[in-house]
């Protein structure tokens, strides 16, 4: 039933129904529409700003660096934080502050290429198994269900110590291990978009499979792929500073926040100033890219609720 004077919905007793509205802003799927809804999440938006901080520190890093990260000064050797030093200098002198504004640059650099190769990988093997089905869909799915088996963090080291231990190798080795989630989740939304009307009917025009794959069905599937990508990003940088702190990444003198943490733990009682501002920078690269996906999530996906 419906009042009459303010058109408002009640129930069969002539009681107001109480419904949550959603403005056109809301409801949008356009850009505008998403960052309406991206920005109602306050914790959101600080951690997409301090994303965007931490990419400018790190591409612009020759010139917010004080001192030259690789410069050693014996005399000075873990000093603690001072208006010359804010960060305390290491074990050989070398000012810490520049160590973890370079160090930025090779731990997010690990993060956005290891996650873009696992991200490739994964969503077309995913693509190939949710389309064709059949032995296609057993076989990715069952080496899919291999990975998962296996801990990725031994299985990450085994192969990084088979063939050596550097940045190229790492970055590739976890790329190429951490594609599983990507495509069990793609596959499952390439099945449920393969038949609707629109998919079926591109195939009656004669549409080749790749179009249809590339072209109709994986635009239509972005939104868990994005999201999955923001929060993958920051389980790369966890991964790669462990495996970097056992002396499985960049190899000195090359600085990076593992690199500095597995320096510093030598001297954590004595000078634990070394440690402890990588593993701040780690801990806060994190925390906001896990609470960006979040808000992205929740903007791409908005749901309205009665």
């Amino acid at each position: 039933m419906w009042k009459n004077d303010n058109i408002i919905p009640t129930d069969a007793q002539g009681n107001d129904l109480k419904m949550e509205l959603i403005t056109d802003a809301d409801a949008g799927t356009g850009l505008k529409g998403i960052w309406s809804r991206f920005r109602k999440h306050k914790l959101a938006v600080i951690s997409m700003a301090m994303v965007l901080i931490l990419l400018s520190i790190a591409l612009l890093a020759p010139v917010l660096a004080p001192f030259d990260p690789d410069e050693v000064n014996p005399l000075q050797r873990l000093a603690g934080p001072s208006a010359e030093h804010p960060f305390g200098q290491d074990h050989l002198g070398r000012d810490i502050l520049s160590c973890v504004i370079w160090g930025s640059r090779v731990s997010l650099s690990v993060g956005f290429i290891a996650g873009s190769l696992s991200l490739v990988v994964g969503v077309v093997l995913g693509a190939l198994a949710g389309f064709y089905g059949g032995w296609v869909d057993n076989v990715i799915m069952r080496i899919a269900e291999i990975f998962v088996t296996i801990p990725q963090f031994l299985l990450v080291i085994a192969v990084v110590a088979a063939l050596g231990p550097n940045l190229t190798n790492l970055m590739i080795v976890i790329g190429l291990t951490s594609w599983n989630g990507y495509a069990r989740q793609v596959r499952a939304k390439v099945m449920q978009i393969k038949q609707l009307d629109y998919t079926e009917a591109a195939q009656a025009l004669g549409c080749t499979d790749s179009r249809i794959i590339f072209r109709h069905i994986l635009p239509n599937a972005v939104v868990p792929i994005i999201v999955m990508a923001t929060l993958n990003i920051a389980s790369v940088i966890i991964l790669e500073s462990s495996l970097t702190f056992l002396g499985f990444g960049a190899q000195p003198p090359q600085s990076t926040w593992g690199s500095i943490l597995n320096e510093g733990r030598t001297y954590i009682l004595k000078a634990p100033h070394i440690s402890t501002y990588p593993g701040l920078a780690i801990m806060l690269t994190v925390l906001s890219f896990n609470l960006m996906g979040d808000g992205l999530r929740d903007a791409l996906d908005p749901k309205m609720k009665i």
